[in-house]
C-alpha cells in the first residue's frame, strides 16, 4: 500500500542558484544546511512554461508535441497523486501555469491568484479572442515589454503577480479548510523575484543600504539601465521571498505537517542580470538561467546523492523520485530517474522560442544545451554554432574552449544527437506512449 505521506513543493521563479546565500536567503540557505542540498542542479530551460513540463512530468520539453501546454501523452505526477487518493493543491500566479495551458491536470484544488491583478486586468481583455488575449500577456511578461506596456499607459510600474504573502495567506488557508493532516501535496509558485520589482524599502535596506535611497527616488526607466540596482532589487525581492517562506514552512512544522514530510524548495529557471549583455531571461541556454537551487527537507536518503561523483541534475528527476517516495509507480513516458539513483551523467536543456514570441515552438531556431560537469556544450541550430565552456574555471561562460577541448566536444556532441534523437522518435510516434487513464 502506497505510504500517505506529505508533500509540499516550493517554487521560486526566476531563482538562481548564485543568490542562495546568507546575504539574500539566509533562511533558505540555513535550511539547505539542515536538510540536503544539490549543488548542481539545473533546469531544462530558460523559462516557466518549459522548466515546469519537466518538473511536472519527467519528459524533455521538446518530446511530443513541445512545451506550449501541459497535454497527452505526457501525464503530470500530480495526475498520478490525485487518483493515488492524495488532496492535490496548487497556488500559483503566473500566466504560463494557468489552466488555459493545462498546469491544473491533477488538481483538485487549483488557484490562480491572478485572474483579478492589475497584469490581466490590463491584457486580458473582453475584446480580444482569449487565445490572443493570452499571447498578448505572455508577450509581455518579459521585463523590456510589460515596462514598455505600462509606461504607455501612463502607469507608475506595479507588480502584476500576487505577493508572496498572499501566495502563503492562501496556501494556509487551505490547509485550514480541509483539516486533513495526512494524504497532501501541495504546490505553491512565488513570482516576486520576476521583474518588475516591487520595491520594498525594507528588505532594499537589508540587502544594500548604500543604494537604498538612491533607488527610492529612481524613475523606473532609469532603474533598469544600471545593473547594480537591478541586482539590489532582484536580491531584495528575493529576501522578501525568504521571510515568506520561512513563516509558511514554520506554520507547517508547528502543525505538524511536516512530522512525516518531503518539503522540496526548487527555483524554475535563472535570470540574466547583465552576464551576457541582457536582463531577464530569454531564449538562451547560459549557466546563469539554468543553475538553481535545489532544496530537500524529509526523507533525505530517497535524495541522497554521492557527491564525491560531482553529478548534475535537472527537473526531470523531481516527478519520479516524489512517487517513488510515496510508493508509487512512474508512467511510461516518464524519462528521469530517481535522484539517488541516477546513472546518466547529463542534464539536457532546450529552448525553441524566439523572443519576440514566447509560445510559438520553432525547431528551427532550437538552441540546445547538455552538461556533464564541468563542461557545457551549446548547440544553436539557428546559427549552426557550437560553444563549449568549463563551468568550474570560468563560471560566468566567457571563453569559449571548443577549439581546445575538441574531444571533449565530440563526445558531449554525440550524446546530444542521441538525445535529440530519443525527442524526434517522440514526435514521430506520439500515439505509441499511452498516458494514465482519466
Amino acid at each position: 500500500m502506497a505510504l500517505r505521506k506529505n508533500i509540499f513543493l516550493i517554487t521560486i521563479d526566476c531563482f538562481r542558484a548564485d543568490y542562495l546565500s546568507s546575504t539574500y536567503t539566509p533562511f533558505l540557505y540555513n535550511l539547505s544546511k539542515k536538510g540536503m542540498s544539490i549543488k548542481l542542479y539545473f533546469t531544462e530551460g530558460p523559462g516557466t512554461p518549459i522548466a515546469f513540463i519537466s518538473l511536472f512530468t519527467s519528459t524533455y520539453p521538446l518530446m511530443f508535441n513541445g512545451y506550449q501546454r501541459l497535454a497527452p501523452p505526457r501525464t503530470s505526477f500530480v495526475e498520478v497523486l490525485s487518483k493515488s487518493g492524495y488532496l492535490t493543491i496548487g497556488i500559483h500566479d503566473n500566466p504560463f501555469l494557468s489552466k488555459f495551458f493545462g498546469f491544473h491536470r491533477g488538481f483538485k484544488v487549483f488557484i490562480d491568484l491572478g485572474e483579478e491583478s492589475l497584469y490581466r486586468k490590463m491584457v486580458f481583455k473582453k475584446r480580444h479572442p482569449v487565445k490572443k488575449a493570452i499571447s498578448k500577456a505572455l508577450k509581455s511578461l518579459g521585463i523590456l515589454g510589460l515596462i514598455k506596456a505600462l509606461r504607455e499607459r501612463g502607469r507608475k510600474i506595479e507588480t502584476p503577480y500576487a505577493s508572496a504573502e498572499a501566495v502563503v495567506k492562501a496556501a494556509i488557508n487551505k490547509l485550514q479548510e480541509y483539516y486533513v493532516k495526512e494524504g497532501i501535496f501541495l504546490w505553491t509558485h512565488f513570482m516576486d523575484a520576476h521583474s518588475p520589482y516591487n520595491i520594498r524599502e525594507e528588505y532594499l535596506l537589508k540587502v544594500d543600504p548604500k543604494l537604498a535611497s538612491e533607488i527610492l527616488q529612481m524613475s523606473p526607466r532609469k532603474m533598469y539601465k544600471d545593473v547594480r540596482i537591478v541586482k539590489s532589487l532582484y536580491g531584495s525581492q528575493l529576501l522578501y521571498i525568504d521571510t515568506q517562506v520561512r513563516e509558511f514552512v514554520h506554520y507547517l512544522e508547528d502543525e505538524g505537517f511536516l512530522d512525516d514530510g518531503i518539503l522540496i524548495i526548487v527555483g524554475d529557471h535563472g535570470e540574466v542580470l547583465k552576464e551576457h549583455g541582457e536582463l531577464g531571461h530569454n531564449p538562451k541556454l547560459y549557466r546563469e538561467l539554468l543553475h538553481i537551487p535545489f532544496i530537500v527537507l524529509g526523507n533525505e536518503d530517497l535524495f541522497a546523492i554521492e557527491l564525491r561523483k560531482r553529478e548534475a541534475y535537472g527537473h526531470v528527476n523531481i516527478a519520479p523520485t516524489i512517487l517513488r517516495a510515496c510508493g508509487l509507480k512512474t508512467p511510461r513516458t516518464y524519462i528521469g530517474e530517481v535522484i539517488r539513483q541516477k546513472t546518466l551523467p547529463y542534464v539536457f536543456s532546450e529552448v525553441a522560442h524566439s523572443r519576440d514570441n514566447t509560445t510559438r515552438v520553432n525547431l528551427r531556431i532550437a538552441k540546445y544545451s547538455i552538461i556533464e560537469y564541468p563542461y557545457h556544450l551549446i548547440l544553436d541550430k539557428e546559427k549552426n554554432r557550437l560553444e563549449l565552456y568549463n563551468m568550474e574555471k570560468d563560471p560566468q561562460e566567457r571563453r569559449n574552449i571548443l577549439e581546445e577541448e575538441r574531444e571533449k566536444a565530440n563526445e558531449l556532441l554525440r550524446a546530444l544527437n542521441c538525445h535529440l534523437l530519443r525527442e524526434k522518435i517522440s514526435r514521430l510516434k506520439i500515439k505509441a506512449y499511452t498516458p494514465l487513464k482519466r
